[in-house]
């Protein structure tokens, strides 16, 4: 087993969690194909890993999935691995196989909004060139800085060397990608677009963005995932994962609900008593949030 971290410094603290600085919706170690780590040998490594860590006040990793691949996830099972937010994941058929996904009355209305946006001269593309991906980027860019704006929210992917990282990945030679860049769109107009992760596996949206309002009566977002469902089956995916987060747009497809866990371990005394003080801040929010407005 492989797990790699990041110690980074926040405040006081020395805290090791995950190298995708925030970047993924799944988490866990890198594992060897083999067999399967008992609750033994996990239990074990475990103790092993947290004695290696002399400089560290907390462990933080987020979005643990419960399976890699075709394994099991050795970092769920541990007793400190708490309940988290939940994934959304489709699983496709093999071929020959009935999908019931297909037949969900979501796609009554693709077919219908697929229509009206084709007699609008808008198209499903998948961007290969750098150029290509670079302009599907900095639409999706743009419309994520105006919609987190319009909410008042912080937009994270303007976080010091997130967009970097996209960018960098955009500009992987089509060959050696791991990532694809789809979008429908017209001949001057991008009217939405998705970039995801892909593995022999799965694809994994991570990114998505929605054009001008005129297009909002056809539901393009909607179109556009049916199309990436669809580009992932004929390029023999055998998972599309919507990412973290419960929008009802992507229960409509009809995807399993993954539970995801966390790991927040503290392995000193400050480090018990920042997460202490954090939990209560966090209930006080809980709290804050059912009184009623005046």
């Amino acid at each position: 087993m492989l797990l790699p971290i990041h110690i980074q410094r926040r405040g006081p603290l020395k805290v090791a969690s995950f190298p995708d600085l925030g970047l993924a919706d799944q988490g866990g170690p890198v594992i060897a194909r083999a067999t399967d780590l008992t609750d033994t040998e996990m239990d074990a490594l475990w103790h092993s890993f947290k004695g290696s860590l002399t400089n560290v006040d907390l462990i933080t990793f987020k979005n643990i999935v419960p399976v890699l691949g075709p394994q099991l996830n050795p970092l769920y099972r541990l007793d400190c691995a708490e309940d988290d937010q939940t994934m959304l994941m489709l699983v496709m058929a093999e071929d020959g196989e009935q999908e019931v996904w297909r037949r969900r009355p979501v796609f009554k209305e693709v077919r219908q909004k697929g229509k009206k946006l084709t007699a609008e001269g808008v198209t499903f593309t998948e961007a290969r060139t750098a150029d290509e991906r670079a302009e599907v980027l900095a639409f999706i860019r743009e419309q994520r800085r105006l919609r987190f704006q319009a909410m008042g929210r912080t937009n994270s992917l303007e976080f010091p060397g997130r967009i970097g990282f996209y960018q960098d990945i955009a500009d992987l030679e089509y060959e050696n990608r791991n990532a694809v860049f789809l979008s429908l769109r017209t001949e001057t107009e991008i009217v939405a677009a998705i970039m995801a992760f892909v593995t022999p596996d799965m694809i994994n949206g991570v990114l998505i963005g929605m054009g001008g309002e005129k297009w909002h009566r056809m539901s393009p977002g909607v179109v556009l995932f049916a199309q990436a469902i669809e580009w992932a089956k004929e390029n023999g995916l055998k998972q599309f994962s919507f990412g973290t987060g419960m929008q009802g747009y992507k229960q409509r497809f009809g995807p399993q609900e993954v539970p995801l866990k966390r790991i927040y371990l503290p392995l000193t005394q400050i480090g018990s008593s920042l997460l202490k003080l954090r939990q209560l801040r966090q209930a006080i929010w809980n709290l804050w949030r059912t009184i009623p407005e005046d």
